[in-house]
């Protein structure tokens, strides 16, 4: 009963509990148990996210990077998503990584990149497993080194990982 939901999310929500407060938001932007509304999802985000929810933290960030519901502020964005990184967020470790990699928001810095790829990748996150090994294998922000390179590949790769295994066959 997603309207019971939603007011048991809100008492919870308003006394502080901030998984409600988390789960409030994603009612609100999704309209489960209540009307959509995008302003009342970012309250809600933000005010989990100020106590520390790593979950909370994540989602404000892409809210900024993508200017969903709020305006785009990639400064803000990489605010929020270090917040979550840092609490061991593996989604924000790996977008933290994808910025610095990509450089298109913020300035490239490969170091950087894969400082946060490498956080995600020892958390067991496929893609980020891959990113390793493409940047030991290419040695960008990280010395060359091909069998550091295989041994990320082949983490990934046993995830069922596409790319991976491809690379894998090439080193073969």
């Amino acid at each position: 009963n997603p309207n019971e939901a939603f007011r048991y999310y809100r008492m919870a929500a308003e006394q502080g509990n901030a998984s409600a407060q988390y789960n409030l938001g994603v009612c609100y932007k999704n309209g489960q148990g209540v009307e959509k509304n995008y302003t009342q999802a970012v309250y809600w985000y933000r005010k989990a996210a100020e106590q520390g929810d790593a979950d909370s933290q994540y989602r404000v960030g892409f809210l900024y990077e993508t200017g969903e519901s709020i305006e785009k502020n990639i400064s803000e964005a990489l605010k929020w998503y270090l917040r979550a990184a840092e609490q061991g967020f593996v989604l924000a470790q790996f977008i933290l990584g994808q910025m610095y990699s990509i450089g298109e928001d913020v300035a490239q810095n490969k170091t950087e990149a894969f400082k946060w790829y490498m956080k995600a990748a020892e958390q067991k996150y496929a893609t980020a497993q891959f990113n390793v090994g493409v940047m030991y294998d290419n040695g960008e922000g990280v010395a060359q080194n091909k069998t550091e390179a295989f041994k990320w590949y082949m983490k990934a790769a046993e995830q069922g990982y596409a790319d991976a295994q491809f690379n894998l066959g090439d080193m073969y």
